[in-house]
């Protein structure tokens, strides 16, 4: 009888010490999905930092930029090419407060004028994680008459494209009619 409760002894501490390892593997495992979720986090909130940069120094309508606000480079692959590190010193700030960091730059290559922004989630000197470059073109050129007195349609620095053309007519009693095709046509 007595060797009996050794064995059983033997056997309980033998799945006993299967199932800490167990444990300590789905530990192992958990911290591991947590760092990555935070390094899914960091990356995420740095692009939208990045984004976030854009329409700062795009602003309310890009109504406060001129072609002199934007310095000329050789080539916007140069600048979209570099890491974070190279990016900050000579960028503008953004927005961005806290821990998130988010410069950007206005670049001229040839005749296009760009808004490239980055952005970058820093903890003291330590950079946590970094975005891909954002670049945004500028196009500035008058809109002859728009339909409206604001909003996109009356942005002299925004494009609207497509196949279709607005044409608005005024009615009998002052609204406007916007049509999406000639008047000529029927649509």
């Amino acid at each position: 009888m007595h060797q009996q409760h050794g064995a059983a002894l033997i056997i309980v501490l033998s799945l006993l010490s299967i199932t800490l390892m167990l444990g300590l593997s789905g530990y192992q495992s958990a911290l591991v999905n947590e760092r990555l979720a935070g390094n899914h986090r960091a990356a995420s909130l740095a692009q939208m930092g990045a984004e976030e940069a854009v329409s700062y120094a795009w602003g309310e309508g890009g109504e406060h930029l001129t072609a002199g606000d934007f310095v000329t480079i050789a080539a916007l692959e140069a600048l979209t090419a570099q890491g974070w590190a190279s990016f900050y010193p000579g960028s503008r700030a953004g927005p961005c407060r806290g821990n998130l960091r988010c410069p950007f730059r206005y670049v001229r290559v040839g005749g296009q004028y760009y808004i490239v922004a980055m952005g970058a989630i820093r903890e003291g000197d330590h950079t946590v994680a970094s975005s891909m470059p954002v670049v945004a073109r500028v196009e500035f050129r008058e809109i002859p008459a728009p339909a409206f007195t604001r909003g996109l349609l009356s942005a002299g620095d925004i494009t609207v494209t497509g196949t279709s053309t607005l044409t608005p007519a005024q009615r009998e009693d002052g609204s406007i009619d916007p049509r999406l095709c000639p008047k000529s046509r029927m649509c």
